[in-house]
Parts: C-alpha cells; structure tokens; sequence
C-alpha cells in the first residue's frame, strides 16, 4: 500500500511551492516591464462618480488614429473587410513616435519582421477598426487598440492623487511597456508628468 506524506508535512512543502511559484511569477513580470519598450499613451478616467474602486484608479487608454487612404486600402486587403464599417480584430498594430506623440502607422495579421526601436514598436492586441462612411470615397479607417487595461492599483494616497488630477483635467497619461514577444503591459501612470509606477515590494 502506498505511503503518502503526512497533513502535517506535506502543508508546508505545498506552501513552499506554491510561494516559489508566486515569487517567480512577479519577478518574471517585472523583469519584462523593465526590459520592454516604454511608450506613453493618453488616458481619460470613467465616469467621476465613480472613478476610485477601492485603492484602483479607474482608467482607459486612448489611442486612436485616423489613417490615411493608403494605409486603410493596405489594412481592408489584409483582412478582407469588404464593405463592413464596424470590424474587431487581434492584429498586431505598429506604432511610430512623431512629435513626442505616438499613432498608429499600420496594422497587420501578422508579427511584423522589424524589431522594437524608440520611435517605433508593435504590439498584439484586439483592435477596432471602423470604415469611414461606406459611400465615401476615398474610404479610410480610424484605429484604436482595445489595450487590455483598465485599472491602475496605487496607494490610498497616490489613488486620490490621480483621482484628483483626473477631475481637473490634468494630462494623465499611461506608461506602457511593449515586450519583445508583443504584450502591452501597464507600468505606471504620469500625471503632469509626475510618475506612479507600479511597485510590488
């Protein structure tokens, strides 16, 4: 018959494991935050009556780019849009820094073969992209990447911060970091351009 740990042993063994993995797992994220391209991105809080949900900044990201009649005939081939105005992709959208302000200069089904640069990264993401007018002519296509964040985790003090600023109007951007393998994760939040980064420790 075979023997199996004893309650009393085996609770701290999975314990241990489980921390490990825990620690490993956080570490792994902020080595990939640390090590990815760092973009910021204009943001705009929900509605202020109910901005703060718990010690969470209730924030989203906006991006948006309207393209020009080359890029959008490039993006509606990609992806055979035919004559659909309103379209939800997961594409890989590459953007370019122009004037301190990143946009949206393509958007492809595949990963794009060039590297991260300063000036330039490409992410995976799910992105709307909506015809203009089908009837237009020319027909073009405005851009904006779902990024898959909407809160920001802060102290009780630095949340009331950018609450705050998020009242008043403040530039509130997102600090994003776009890794090598193509995510966008949330690094922090500038406000004025003052800093709250996320902080584990």
């Amino acid at each position: 018959m075979p023997k199996f740990p004893r309650p009393l042993v085996a609770l701290p063994v999975v314990l241990v494991l489980l921390t490990g993995f825990l620690v490993l797992g956080v570490a792994s994220h902020i080595s990939a935050l640390k090590s990815g391209s760092e973009i910021t991105v204009a943001a705009r809080g929900y509605d202020p009556r109910d901005v703060l949900l718990g010690h969470y900044v209730r924030i989203q990201p906006e991006l948006e780019t309207v393209l020009s009649e080359e890029q959008s005939d490039r993006i509606r081939a990609n992806f055979g849009f035919g004559t659909r105005r309103f379209n939800t992709v997961n594409a890989w959208v590459t953007l370019e820094r122009r004037s301190g302000s990143w946009s949206v200069i393509d958007v492809t089904a595949e990963k794009p073969a060039t590297a991260n640069t300063n000036d330039r990264v490409s992410f995976n993401t799910l992105t709307r992209i909506t015809a203009s007018q089908v009837d237009d002519e020319p027909l073009t296509y405005t851009v904006r990447p779902q990024f898959d964040m909407n809160r920001f985790y802060a102290n009780q003090s630095d949340a009331l911060d950018i609450e705050r600023a998020i009242r008043n109007n403040s530039e509130v951007r997102l600090i994003i970091s776009i890794t090598k393998k193509g995510d966008a994760l949330l690094k922090g939040v500038s406000v004025d351009d003052h800093r709250y980064e996320i902080s584990w420790w």
